[in-house]
This record gives structure tokens, sequence and C-alpha cells, in this order.
């Protein structure tokens, strides 16, 4: 890809929930981690290179990445596990309009 754009993710609204504990994490809070491939099956730790790039994580496979291939011609993509890992407080709506 020469360009990839990423929807708007507002993470603000995302950490809101978490404090709420209508969910736990970047994977159970931002839908924006679900449309990107959503939780992987298994705890399994994969290798792919990416146009020369190795990288290491769990694969991910499900719509809307299914059909992204790495250097070998081989399905999914590789990321972080996202599923324990809390929003951090930095993402608050206090915390980001500070920067302002």
């Amino acid at each position: 890809f020469v360009c990839l754009t990423i929807p708007l993710w507002n993470i603000m609204d995302d950490f809101k929930e978490q404090q709420l504990e209508k969910c736990r994490a970047y994977e159970s809070c931002a839908r924006i981690v679900k449309i990107f491939g959503g939780q992987v099956d298994n705890d399994d730790f994969h290798y792919r290179t990416y146009s020369g790039y190795e990288a290491d994580g769990h694969l991910h496979y499900k719509t809307p990445i299914q059909n992204l291939r790495d250097d070998e011609g081989r399905l999914g993509i590789i990321r972080y596990d996202m599923w324990f890992d809390p929003i951090p407080s930095s993402t608050s709506t206090s915390e980001i309009m500070r920067v302002f």
C-alpha cells in the first residue's frame, strides 16, 4: 500500500467505558481493534515478514484483514494481543485537553 487510512479512533470514549467497567482493555473496549482483526483464537506466537520487515506476535486473519498476505503469500497479519492491556489514563478527556 502506498497509503493506509485509519478511521478516527476516539480513545477518550473507550477509556471512559473502561472506567465505567463496561470493558477492561483495548481488545474489549476499542471498537477499532475489533474492526482490524478482532481477538485472536489462541496464544500461539507467529513470525512473518511484510515488505522485508520481520514481525512477531499473534496472527489475526478475520474480516476485514483476512486477505492481507505476508511476503511468502500466507494470509493474515501479525499484531500484538491487546486483551490484557488496559487503556492508559493518559487518554482520558481531561488529559487530552491539557495538551491544548
